[in-house]
């Protein structure tokens, strides 16, 4: 009787300290924020093209979350970026390092398809 309720303890050590050390994140967090960076420097450094930028916007489904008259998008949970007009340097930091509830889209989209979508939404929101 002794050795399934030793077996039991054992067992439900080892699962506390496997969702401990999972608990703690570590390095999964530190390489997706220096990817993030290393995305945004990237990005910085490109020139965007707004019509590959409006594939890219599609294809990541931006528009899920996003209003953007230009391209028929009508989210909601996030800005609504015709009202917001964000500049071409603000789009590229909020989809590279992400912001809030928007995650970074490092490792989604290349660097040079954040420039673009960047370039995309700076065109489509100036008036």
């Amino acid at each position: 009787m002794a050795k399934p309720v030793l077996l039991n303890v054992a067992v439900a050590l080892a699962l506390t300290l496997v969702l401990a050390v999972a608990a703690c994140g570590g390095d999964d967090e530190d390489s997706i924020a220096v990817g993030a960076a290393k995305a945004h420097e990237a990005a910085l450094e490109l020139d965007g093209d707004a019509a590959r930028g409006r594939k890219a916007w599609t294809t990541a489904g931006c528009g899920a979350c996003h209003t953007l008259s230009s391209s028929q998008a009508d989210g909601t949970s996030g800005p609504n970026l015709d009202e917001v007009r964000p500049s071409q340097r603000l789009v590229v930091d909020r989809v590279a390092l992400g912001f809030r509830a928007m995650p970074t889209y490092q490792g989604i989209l290349t660097p040079q398809q954040i420039a673009d979508v960047a370039a995309y939404v700076a065109a489509s929101t100036r008036r």
